[in-house]
């Protein structure tokens, strides 16, 4: 049993470090990301497209290039540390404030799958799912939240939020 749990922690860690080094290796890569902000006191999650961050974080963190920029942001992501900015920062990176839906949560943590029926249209033989258009705004952060936890590469295309590859994990693993 111990070994099993064993294997289920190392994928599983496996699996996130694929997704980060996917969504945050490209300084013109437009998958969203999490992260946790401090403006001047005041903790939250946000989202944004990845290379909004880059862009604002090489410019006001002394972030010298891309491989400096993913250790930055993978530490921060997996210690759960929010990154000091400012109000301008945020603007300028598009980011989006995160929330915590009770809906949301309880859908998640029956599976994934829960929150992409109810909120995407999913076409499971294209490997990819598309955003609904009648989707409550005033739960799209913590749909965000709960999808980036799961490991899902979200991105916008012509501005529809789209996930690719639905599957990531498993393909991540072969």
């Amino acid at each position: 049993m111990f070994q099993l749990a064993f294997v289920f922690v190392l994928f599983a860690t496996d699996c996130k470090e694929a997704y980060l080094e996917k969504i945050l290796n490209s300084e013109n890569s437009d998958y969203y990301v999490i992260f946790k902000y401090d403006v001047a006191g005041s903790k939250a999650e946000a989202f944004a497209p990845n290379y909004k961050i880059y862009e604002v974080l090489k410019a006001t963190k002394h972030i010298t290039d891309l491989p400096d920029y993913v250790r930055f942001m993978k530490d921060k992501i997996k210690r759960n540390e929010s990154i000091s900015l400012s109000f301008q920062d945020l603007r300028k990176m598009e980011a989006s404030r995160v929330g915590d839906d009770a809906e949301v949560i309880a859908l998640a943590a029956k599976s994934p799958d829960s929150v992409l029926n109810r909120y995407f249209y999913v076409s499971r033989e294209a490997n990819y799912a598309r955003l609904r258009y009648d989707y409550p705004m005033n739960k799209f952060g913590s749909i965000m939240k709960v999808l980036f936890q799961k490991n899902f590469l979200i991105r916008r295309i012509e501005g529809q939020f789209n996930i690719e590859e639905l599957n990531f994990c498993s393909l991540a693993s072969k």
